[in-house]
């Protein structure tokens, strides 16, 4: 009888501490919403005293403070969490919009180091607001801190995680488009060498032409018992032909003087290439680039 009685005691003392602990965190959850705000004011003052933080005296406080509300929201649901389930949901909502918070940074123009920088300010005022709270209310046999001080790590790690991999899938998608324009750069270099080619190429051919049909027609008017009919005919094709090649050179010498000018367009697209390098290499992933000749090389650079 005595055994019996010993163990519905063990067991009442067990579900007794269970709900003792469960309205602890639920007290504290509290305290964290009330507290939410000057949470928030405390984080933007340790940032703003960060000598290594620069960014976010540009931005305004809702640009600032972004998901992080959110962020608190997913941490809120943890402290409340009756089961497994809903604390993974809860763990689960506080990595996205850990995600989605460095994906902002990211549009601002924050560097990586000053975000990560950032979770740990927000860790640290997290953490001061809970000793503070723990010293109030709680007794040093509570179990309440150590899961709370466990909880806040697990929330700046997955901060600080969550941003760098949304980081590192932008710079890969930056990346991509960078190169989609330099892919698109180069071949409009490489339509215009071909475009110039084939003008070379067909001006060349009637060069030719004009210079045969002169050549031709001088040595047939050089012979002796040509008749004036044919003489007058070939002289006429003599006079069609010096023009022609007449009006040829002055089109190759106006070409000529035009690229001297004025910026050739292949000059163009080698500076739309060059820009789309300088965009590249703020972000690090610079490529080294070569302009030789008439023509343009890209390879990567080594390292």
């Amino acid at each position: 009888m005595q055994t019996r009685c010993s163990g519905l005691r063990f067991r009442w003392i067990h579900v007794n501490s269970s709900e003792l602990k469960r309205a602890q965190l639920t007290a504290l959850a509290d305290h964290f919403v009330r507290r939410r705000d000057a949470i928030l004011r405390s984080w933007r003052l340790a940032i703003d005293l960060d000598p290594e933080l620069n960014t976010a005296a540009k931005s305004t406080r809702s640009q600032f403070v972004d998901h992080i509300p959110d962020v608190l929201d997913a941490f809120d649901q943890r402290l409340r969490a009756h089961g497994p389930d809903e604390k993974a949901q809860a763990h689960t909502d506080e990595k996205q919009w850990a995600a989605e918070h460095g994906m902002h940074r990211w549009q601002q123009g924050y560097q990586l180091l000053e975000t990560m920088r950032e979770w740990g300010h927000l860790h640290l005022c997290l953490l001061a607001e809970l000793e503070r709270y723990c010293k109030q209310h709680l007794g040093s046999e509570s179990e309440v801190p150590q899961l709370a001080r466990r909880e806040l790590a697990r929330l700046a790690s997955d901060g600080v995680c969550a941003s760098a991999a949304r980081y590192a899938q932008s710079q890969q998608s930056e990346a991509a488009s960078r190169l989609c324009d330099l892919e698109s750069a180069l071949d409009e270099v490489k339509a215009l060498e071909l475009e110039r080619a084939e003008s070379w190429r067909q001006a060349a051919h009637d060069l030719r032409g004009n210079a045969h049909v002169i050549a031709s027609a001088s040595a047939v008017l050089s012979r002796e018992g040509v008749s004036e009919a044919k003489r007058s005919q070939i002289s006429t094709a003599l006079v069609v032909g010096s023009n022609s090649l007449n009006r040829l050179l002055k089109d190759l010498l106006d070409m000529r003087v035009w690229k001297l000018a004025r910026p050739s367009e292949d000059r163009e697209s080698k500076q739309k290439l060059m820009r789309s390098l300088e965009t590249i290499e703020d972000r690090g992933d610079r490529n080294c680039l070569e302009m030789e000749g008439p023509g343009v090389m890209v390879r990567e650079s080594p390292g």
